[in-house]
This record gives C-alpha cells, structure tokens and sequence, in this order.
C-alpha cells in the first residue's frame, strides 16, 4: 500500500515537472504589515519585510496559468500591550513587540490575464509553509526598586522560539495575491496570508500578514 502510494506521488510530480516550461527565475522585496492574534494582549500590527527568490513557470497548453513558489527570508510578528498592578497598588500599561524571522515557502498556482504585450494582470493563491529560524520577545517588566521602593519598568528580551518565549517553529498558512507584470520581468503585487495553525505553545494565536512585493524575472 504504501510502496503504490510512493510511486503515485512519483508519477504524479513527474507529469507535473514534464507538464511545466521552463522556469523562469527571479528576485523578491517585499514589504509586510503583520499581526498575531494572542488571547489576553491588545495586539497592533508591526512592519517587517521579505526577501528572496522565486521560480515561475507556465502550464504547457493552458495559456494563462501558472505555477510559482519562492524561498523568503521574512520577519514578521505583532505589536502588543498589557496592563498588569504591581503588590503596591499601582496600575501599568505595559507594551512588547514579536519579532519572528522565517523561511517562507509559498506556493501557488495562478492565472495571467494578458492586457497587451507589455502588461499583464494575475491572480494567484496557495499554500506557505513557515520555518522559524530565530527571533526576540522584546517586551516590558517590572521590577522593584529598593532605594526607591516602587517598580520600575525595564526591557527585557527572549528567544523567541525557545520554551521560555513559546513559539512553534513551524507554520502553515493560505495566501492569495493580485498584481500586474510588465515587460515580461517587472512584477508588482499585492498579497494577504492567513495562518492555520497555532504559533504559539501556550495561547490560541494564528498570524496574519500583508503584502506590497516588488519582483524581478530574469
């Protein structure tokens, strides 16, 4: 059973490798406005950005539709407050920022509307697979102040994928983008990511990320 299922997904990607023209390769920037939903925070989105590379290449005999996947360097994460009151009585607004760096792999498949011989509009959408490879909680403490005898606040960070900041390495999202191409090598596009798993250990959150990309084919 599982030695015929080997050889079907075989034979499957064969036809779809054969199935494909060559590839056409090219370079990502993009930037992102991300957010992380995290039960108990007042969370805001956060600006980050990716870079990479792509591979796009066309179905033979369906003029029009495309298959695309990229490897992106990406950080993205979430802004967020919290209010906390100190064994003395007073109240604190206390802030963080998730900063999470990725290996994005998305994957889609698409359709190209072509305008004219230079402008092209599409549509894309699929999935990405997230790798987690390093990261800060940067956030807000309290700690007391003997000369003083209040709390003070101070800075403190951790890893962000370790047991102590609780986030999982790996994620798995949707996307869906819109954009236009020019002159066969110029790329502009607009895309949103939802997650759908769970990225941290201890709390339901699941990412959310928008994108403005700017791409170059060669």
């Amino acid at each position: 059973m599982k030695k015929g299922l080997f050889i079907g997904i075989l034979l499957s990607a064969s036809t779809t490798i054969f199935a494909i023209e060559p590839v056409q390769f090219g370079a990502v920037a993009a930037l992102n406005v991300s957010d992380v939903s995290v039960a108990g925070y007042d969370n805001n989105a956060k600006i980050g950005f990716s870079a990479g590379v792509t591979g796009k290449a066309n179905f033979q005999g369906d003029e029009g539709v495309f298959l695309q996947a990229s490897a992106l360097l990406s950080l993205r994460g979430a802004k967020y407050k919290f209010y906390v009151t100190d064994p003395l009585g007073n109240d604190y607004r206390l802030k963080g920022m998730f900063n999470p760096y990725y290996i994005d792999v998305p994957i889609h498949v698409g359709y190209t509307y072509g305008v004219n011989d230079d402008y092209n509009f599409f549509i894309s959408a699929g999935p990405m697979l997230s790798f987690g490879i390093f990261g800060k909680d940067k956030y807000d403490d309290l700690v007391f102040n003997d000369k003083n005898e209040k709390y003070d606040k101070v800075t403190e960070k951790s890893d962000i994928f370790s047991d102590e900041g609780g986030w999982k390495r790996f994620d798995l999202g949707l996307g869906f983008k819109i954009g236009c191409e020019f002159f066969e090598s110029y790329v502009i596009s607009l895309g949103y990511d939802w997650g759908l798993l769970d990225v941290t250990k201890y709390n339901s959150a699941k990412s959310q990320n928008f994108q403005v990309a700017l791409m170059y084919l060669f």
